[in-house]
């Protein structure tokens, strides 16, 4: 084999160290521009995140119907407790009824949330805080589902029953601002129902205040990340 038919070992290698690193740069560039849109998709999901939770966190805080069921509960119970040895039925304004009876729901709208849940995207966030934070979120959310369907179902079966044997409650009922009053008997029972009624009005609101805060807690990881 003469000089010129020798094969060029040398030369080969360089070669196939530019092809390799070349492939290599080629591999580490789409990853940079992968991680890069990665990146400016969870900026843009994180806007909008904030933006709805802002929203959910206002909503909470203007519980009015929750705050009125609370205090009508609240006087029910202390008006039954007084007469509860009384000779005679105890006089009640239908409207503190009506309000007493009310079994409000919360059901904040987070579709942005949801979205990214139900899609498998929520990988996308990187934060730890964030998602340790929508971790607590969702179960709040879920106590405060099986709170408010309980005291739901306590009310239609307990509380409206146990009024209405012992009082005339159709006017109560048929108006959603009822006028005029309605004569109850009191008793042990009475007393009871109402008593774990209150109860459980305290309970949903306690747990409407949790979900306040950790609302308030992913809005303050979200802004941290943000600024980062």
């Amino acid at each position: 084999m003469n000089e010129t038919q020798k094969i060029q070992w040398k030369r080969i290698a360089i070669e196939a160290a530019a092809i390799v690193a070349s492939i290599l740069l080629a591999f580490a560039i789409d990853a940079w521009w992968a991680e890069q849109q990665d990146r400016r998709e969870e900026s843009e999901l994180l806007s909008r995140l904030h933006t709805e939770f802002a929203l959910v966190r206002d909503g909470i805080g203007a519980r009015g119907t929750q705050n009125r069921v609370q205090v009508a509960n609240a006087e029910m119970f202390r008006l039954l407790e007084a007469n509860r040895d009384g000779d005679g039925p105890v006089v009640i304004q239908n409207t503190l009824i009506y309000e007493a009876t009310i079994a409000p729901t919360v059901d904040p709208a987070t579709p942005v949330l949801d979205g990214l849940i139900l899609s498998g995207r929520l990988d996308v966030i990187r934060d730890n805080d964030i998602l340790t934070a929508i971790f607590n979120w969702q179960v709040r959310v879920k106590n405060v589902s099986e709170l408010e369907l309980g005291a739901r179902e306590f009310v239609t079966s307990q509380v409206i029953p146990a009024l209405a044997k012992r009082g005339y409650m159709g006017r109560a009922f048929r108006e959603e601002k009822p006028d005029g009053e309605t004569s109850i008997l009191v008793d042990d029972e009475l007393v009871g129902i109402v008593s774990k009624r209150a109860r459980d009005t305290d309970r949903v609101l306690n747990q409407l205040e949790a979900m306040k805060e950790t609302a308030t807690e992913l809005l303050s990881a979200i802004e941290k990340a943000q600024r980062q």
